[in-house]
């Protein structure tokens, strides 16, 4: 009877832990303080792009802070490098990172930014801000962790420019986390050209880890005797109070029950 009970328990405590893991499946952010106030408990690093120089070139594959950055080109943009600008407003200081076109040094139609980290992480978020606004909902996707995001319609900041024919830009924040597993890349796309045209450029790609784990480490699940141990002990108080019961009985009582 015991035996049954265990294993009643255990099992019970499998479908806890089951359910616990359940809950922890990535999650999306199209702002920029919700996800920084997901990221309570975790260790953080931000590429801002101020320590480069502007005009700096960067080769595919360049490793900043340990995120490895790579230029996905469209066929617009091929034989052109990542480049770190300063020409236009952005989220943080005055650096961003774009495209050494020679002119704009802005990511175009159908460019994209492949992101690898050196160890993996728990989160990542970033900036695409439009010049002089203009972009639609779903223009930008940031794909990571088995998930992916989009822009909405409204960006999560907007840029005072001080021109007066362009008086702001546009800065959408597009983030994801994992609670429970660590990723080891992450995809930013754009518009497709046949849907329109857009211009962006890319600042403050924010890493996360869990904060006193191994970076990359999965978040722990409850362990199983901690969600047994209330439903074990209650079950056996059970059958010790139906022990003592039975021995209470007359024998010819006893016969009776089952």
């Amino acid at each position: 009877m015991t035996t049954r009970l265990l294993r009643a328990a255990v099992g019970l405590g499998a479908l806890l832990v089951g359910a616990g893991l359940a809950t922890a499946a990535p999650v999306t952010f199209t702002s920029r303080s919700a996800f920084d106030a997901a990221l309570a408990g975790f260790t953080t690093h931000v590429v801002d792009f101020e320590g480069l120089g502007a005009g700096d070139t960067l080769a595919d594959g360049s490793v900043i802070d340990d995120v490895g950055l790579s230029f996905v080109r469209s066929a617009a943009s091929t034989g052109l490098d990542l480049v770190i600008g300063n020409q236009y407003v952005t989220t943080s200081g005055s650096n961003f990172l774009g495209v050494d076109d020679g002119f704009s040094e802005q990511f175009f139609n159908d460019d994209g930014l492949s992101l690898a980290f050196a160890t993996p992480v728990n989160a990542i978020g970033l900036f695409v801000i439009t010049p002089g606004g203009g972009a639609f909902a779903g223009d930008f996707t940031l794909a990571a962790a088995g998930t992916s995001v989009s822009n909405p319609l409204l960006p999560d900041q907007t840029l005072p420019t001080g021109d007066l024919l362009v008086p702001e830009d546009d800065a959408y924040f597009l983030g994801i986390i994992d609670p429970d597993a660590a990723f080891a890349s992450a995809l930013l796309s754009s518009l497709d050209p046949a849907l329109g045209f857009v211009s962006f450029n890319v600042d403050d790609i924010v890493t996360a880890s869990r904060g006193g784990d191994e970076p990359g480490g999965s978040v722990p699940a409850p362990g199983v005797l901690s969600l047994v141990a209330p439903g074990l002990a209650a079950l056996l108080s059970r059958r010790r109070r139906e022990r003592r019961r039975r021995a209470s009985l007359p024998q010819d009582t006893l016969e009776k029950l089952p």
